[in-house]
């Protein structure tokens, strides 16, 4: 299969089924397939199995289930950090317009 957003998803279902799978970069395929004069799913579908017949691919490792939910935990948490910067620098903004200057903020954990 081509490395995408639903390929962790859909390799790790695979792979727990006991199937054998293979993630290949995408941008290897799309040079390879990129000779075709119809670009159709069907056309790409045989082009990647052509591929796989002939070993004309670079294998791309993919991460744990682990791995990918502490990323986006962490993504997560740094979205929620920049957004509580945001409102704060915000509301100091919308307060200066009335003379009013909040000092540093000490959060509650």
């Amino acid at each position: 299969m081509e490395a995408g957003p639903l390929c962790q998803w859909l390799y790790a279902g695979l792979a727990k089924a006991g199937l054998p799978v293979v993630c290949i970069e995408t941008r290897h395929a799309r040079a390879v397939l990129s000779a075709q004069v119809n670009k159709t799913d069907r056309n790409d579908a045989r082009g990647i199995a052509q591929m796989m017949r002939v070993g004309l691919y670079k294998p791309v490792h993919v991460k744990i289930l682990a791995s990918q939910e502490i990323r986006a935990l962490l993504g997560g948490r740094r979205t929620l950090q920049a957004k509580l910067i945001d409102i704060e620098n915000s509301i100091r903004g919308l307060l200066r317009n009335f003379g009013l200057k909040v000092g540093t903020v000490t959060r509650a954990c």
